[in-house]
């Protein structure tokens, strides 16, 4: 039997990314935030997450390509200086 709720380096397995990737989704909204059974012990619900990935693909978002997107910009974006 599958665990319904799952660490953030389970999630991680679950869906294939790293555990970086988790923390980055859920402060842009795109996964359910985790519920906390102890201060220090985040769990996301397999269901919830299972509901979103899935409502996200019936409307035609490229779930994983939008977030890979936006950390390749953000890694190749330049850096500005500051002109004195």
């Amino acid at each position: 039997m599958d665990a319904r709720f799952l660490s953030r380096r389970g999630l991680a397995a679950y869906l294939s990314c790293s555990e970086n990737k988790i923390r980055d989704m859920v402060r842009r909204g795109r996964l359910p935030a985790p519920v906390y059974l102890e201060p220090r012990m985040p769990r996301w619900d397999r269901e919830a997450v299972d509901s979103v990935v899935l409502k996200d693909a019936n409307r035609g978002k490229d779930w994983y390509g939008a977030i890979d997107a936006e950390f390749e910009k953000h890694r190749k974006a330049p850096t500005q200086r500051r002109v004195s």
